[in-house]
């Protein structure tokens, strides 16, 4: 695990790589349903910040227990980062990861980590 998220990247395969980086059973998980779910209807689905801020979604929604202090700090800063512009990655971590988050009331072990920029998202 990284001890720093970094910048939080505008392209959903760099966003994807730093989340793994934060969660190695994030990893391990998308690459399970990544083999289940490789083909929509006999195509291929595109990666983009929507899909991937929707299984990462399921994924805390499963196992957030699991994460450590650590881990939620990370996570934290990396939303923080990643809603710091408005763009197609904040819109995607607003609508498919801190709404859902609030709406399923877990967004509790987050909240000492986020910044209000990212709270008030999680309201919008």
């Amino acid at each position: 695990m990284s001890t720093r998220p970094g910048k939080a990247p505008r392209d959903p395969a760099a966003a994807l790589r730093q989340l793994c980086d934060i969660s190695v059973a994030f990893e391990r998980w998308w690459n399970d349903e990544e083999t289940e779910d490789r083909l929509v209807d006999g195509v291929h689905s595109d990666l983009t910040n929507h899909r991937l801020l929707m299984e990462f979604f399921d994924f805390f929604a499963n196992g957030h227990r699991s994460f450590t202090e650590p881990q939620l700090q990370l996570l934290g800063a990396w939303l923080n980062e990643a809603i710091a512009l408005d763009d197609d990655l904040s819109d995607a971590v607003s609508s498919c990861f801190l709404r859902n988050c609030r709406e399923q009331q877990l967004d509790q072990s987050l909240a000492p980590f986020l910044s209000a920029r990212a709270r008030a998202k999680s309201h919008a």
